[in-house]
């Protein structure tokens, strides 16, 4: 009995969650889509209410809204962008 075969566990799926608020989805993956289809790594996140300053990797800035389904989250959640 102490030699029984360990059953191998099957992969875990990863997904997220359709109309997610973007301001957790980018915490969690921490990676903006620009409009070109670039993605760019986080390197913080404020958030001030239904409004953040996100600062990528690059050294830009900008404001995003906290959107159910603006083009970033879809792109997020959709794995859709260009290069990396």
């Amino acid at each position: 009995m102490a030699n029984e075969e360990k059953k191998a566990k099957p992969a875990k799926k990863r997904f997220y969650r359709k109309r997610v608020r973007i301001f957790s989805l980018i915490d969690k993956i921490k990676l903006w889509p620009s409009r070109t289809g670039q993605l760019h790594g986080n390197r913080s996140i404020k958030i001030m209410g239904d409004t953040a300053r996100l600062t990528t990797h690059c050294n830009k800035e900008f404001f995003i809204n906290n959107s159910l389904n603006s083009r970033a989250a879809r792109w997020l959640r959709n794995k859709w962008f260009v290069r990396v």
